[in-house]
C-alpha cells in the first residue's frame, strides 16, 4: 500500500515587532523667526497695555483727533538706593530707575544724572556706585531731601518719572543716528549719541523679543577696540543674525538693520 504523505505544518505566523529604537522621532520646533518674536513681544504688549489681540475693523481704528496712544506708567516694586537704608534692590527695579535717569539726563542736558548704564545693579559700596551718584544729584537738581533712596510712590520717584517725561503718554517720535555704529576697521565714526541710541534699541529688543543675545550689557556711548571685546558689536551682529541679515557688525542710517532694529525695539 501506498504511504499517506503526512500533512505539512504550517508555520506559526509570527507578528513583526518594532523596537523602540526605530519608532519615528516627534520634528523639533523649529526656532521662532524675527517676524514670529516681533509678533509676540507686540502681542504681550498689548496684553499689558488692557488692549485685545484680535484684528480690528478698520472703522474702530478711527479716533478723535485729540486723542493720544497711551503705555503703561514705570512701576517699582521696591526701594532702589542706598544698601545701607534698606533698599531692597531688584534687578528689574534698578533697571527702571536707571533708564528713567539716562532719559532724564538727556533731557535736562545734565550728564550728573546719567548711572552710566543699565545693568540693573547698585555697588554695595554706596560710594562706587553710579546709579546711586545719580539718584543723588536728581535729587539735589529737584530741591529733595538727598537720601539717595528711591521709593515706590515717593516725592522722589513722582519727580524722576516726570522729569524723564513718562507720565503715561507713548513717544511718537523715532530714533535716529546720523552715521554708521559698530566696526571701527569698517568706517564707522562711532558718535557716542549714536552709539547710545543704538545700545538701547538693542537693550529694548534684547527684553521684546526674550532674546538676551541682543543686550549690550550697558549704555556708555562706546564702542571698544579691537571690537572683538565689544558687547555693542556682539549684540549688533547677534541681531543680524537673529533677522537674517548680511553680518557685517555695522549699523547705518536707513539701512535694513537699522530698519529692522526700530521694529525689532517697537520703535515703528
Amino acid at each position: 500500500m501506498p504511504k499517506k504523505k503526512k500533512p505539512l505544518k504550517r508555520g506559526k505566523k509570527t507578528r513583526s515587532r518594532v523596537s523602540p529604537k526605530t519608532k519615528p522621532k516627534k520634528p523639533r520646533r523649529a526656532k521662532p523667526t524675527l517676524k514670529e518674536r516681533i509678533a509676540r513681544a507686540k502681542k504681550l504688549e498689548a496684553l499689558d497695555a488692557g488692549k485685545p489681540t484680535f484684528k480690528v475693523l478698520p472703522r474702530a481704528l478711527i479716533v478723535a483727533p485729540d486723542n493720544v496712544p497711551t503705555a503703561p506708567p514705570p512701576v517699582i516694586t521696591g526701594s532702589v538706593g542706598r544698601w545701607e537704608k534698606g533698599a531692597s534692590n531688584l534687578e528689574a527695579d534698578v533697571k527702571t530707575v536707571q533708564r528713567l535717569l539716562e532719559t532724564a539726563a538727556q533731557k535736562l542736558q545734565a550728564p550728573d544724572l546719567d548711572p552710566k548704564g543699565v545693568d540693573g545693579k547698585i555697588a554695595r559700596d554706596s560710594a562706587k556706585s553710579n546709579t546711586v551718584a545719580a539718584i543723588e544729584a536728581f535729587q539735589k537738581r529737584s530741591n529733595i531731601s538727598i537720601d539717595g533712596l528711591i521709593e515706590p510712590d515717593s516725592q522722589t520717584w513722582q519727580a524722576l518719572v516726570q522729569a524723564a517725561g513718562s507720565n503715561n503718554v507713548a513717544s511718537t517720535s523715532l530714533a535716529v543716528i546720523t552715521a554708521s555704529v559698530g566696526r571701527w576697521e569698517k568706517g564707522a565714526p562711532n558718535i557716542p549719541a549714536d552709539v547710545e541710541s543704538v545700545q538701547r534699541l538693542l537693550q529694548t529688543a534684547a527684553q521684546r523679543l526674550q532674546a538676551p543675545q541682543l543686550d549690550p550689557k550697558g549704555v556708555d556711548g562706546k564702542i571698544a577696540r579691537p571690537p572683538a571685546k565689544s558687547n555693542t558689536v556682539a549684540a549688533i551682529e547677534a541681531f543680524q543674525s537673529l533677522s537674517n541679515i548680511s553680518i557685517t557688525g555695522l549699523i547705518e542710517p536707513d539701512s535694513q538693520a537699522w530698519r529692522a532694529l526700530l521694529q525689532g525695539a517697537g520703535e515703528t
